[in-house]
């Protein structure tokens, strides 16, 4: 896995990645759903009934930082790292 640093590109060539996955997500939106950007490369997607979902947590800081917000649902690493789906099924007892 490549990994683009800012150090080494610069912060802006950074922003301008970090702008064009934004432009991603937007594009992938549903009717009514809107994408903000919250911490550094962390996005929060809401959408038309207010609900939200919040990926990509990976430390208890983090952690800290989303709860203020009360998002119905937070995702990420701090409570699971990336697993097939076999491991899934295996570690949520799905058949």
């Amino acid at each position: 896995m490549n990994v683009i640093r800012n150090e080494r590109m610069g912060t802006a060539y950074g922003d301008q990645i970090i702008r064009g996955v934004a432009e991603c997500i937007r594009a992938s939106l549903r009717t009514g759903e809107q994408v903000y950007r919250i911490i550094g490369d962390e996005y929060l997607v809401v959408n038309e009934i207010g609900g939200t979902v919040e990926d990509g947590i990976e430390t208890e800081d983090e952690l800290a930082k989303i709860a203020k917000m009360k998002p119905d649902y937070i995702q990420g690493y701090y409570y699971s790292k990336p697993c097939t789906s076999d491991e899934f099924k295996e570690k949520y007892h799905i058949m």
